[in-house]
């Protein structure tokens, strides 16, 4: 089972596929910003309370959590990395996980790590022929693509594809050496 999340601050999106590749469940969680510290917390604490819970229910052997996006401006930059942390403390123990950069999501899906948001959602459309409610639930489904790819069950990557999954699994690797000793 694999889980894949994109930490949107206004669409969280899920997704969990089996090992075949079937959609097993998918959602996008919106909530409301919070401008006070004690709704900001209930906020980012019930996304990632609602994330352990799912990951809880469907063990996944793989999680997939899409990287910080380093261009986000002002204070939204600054919530994305208390939601991001919060999350990924969450789930640490319930599963393998995998931090997957914007640019390596990009090129794995479109070939080239610069796509818009657009072309990442179009080109998942095409190859998949599902429509996506928003470019949040389309990044999440492409991440749970690529933890099949990296499980060795996903068949006929094209040249970027193989770099990207070559790229993450060594991360991989070095991170398995790193808790095993």
């Amino acid at each position: 089972m694999i889980m894949s999340i994109d930490p949107s601050l206004t669409g969280f999106a899920m997704c969990f596929l089996d090992d075949k590749g079937e959609e097993v469940y998918q959602e996008e969680m919106s909530t409301k910003p919070a401008k006070a510290l004690k709704d900001r917390i209930k906020r980012m604490e019930g996304l990632a309370i609602k994330a352990k819970e799912l990951a809880t229910r469907y063990k996944p052997d793989l999680i997939l959590i899409e990287g910080y996006a380093f261009n986000a401006k002002g204070s939204s930059s600054i919530s994305l990395g208390e939601l991001g942390m919060l999350v990924r403390y969450f789930l640490k123990d319930l599963g393998m996980m995998i931090e997957v950069p914007p640019t390596a999501l990009k090129k794995f899906i479109t070939g080239k790590g610069n796509s818009s948001k657009v072309e990442v959602a179009s080109s998942l459309s095409s190859k998949f022929g599902k429509i996506f409610k928003s470019d949040n639930v389309a990044d999440a489904y492409g991440l749970a693509q690529l933890g099949l790819a990296i499980m060795g069950k996903y068949e006929n990557m094209t040249k970027p594809q193989k770099e990207v999954v070559l790229s993450i699994s060594a991360e991989l690797s070095d991170w398995l050496k790193t808790i095993n000793s």
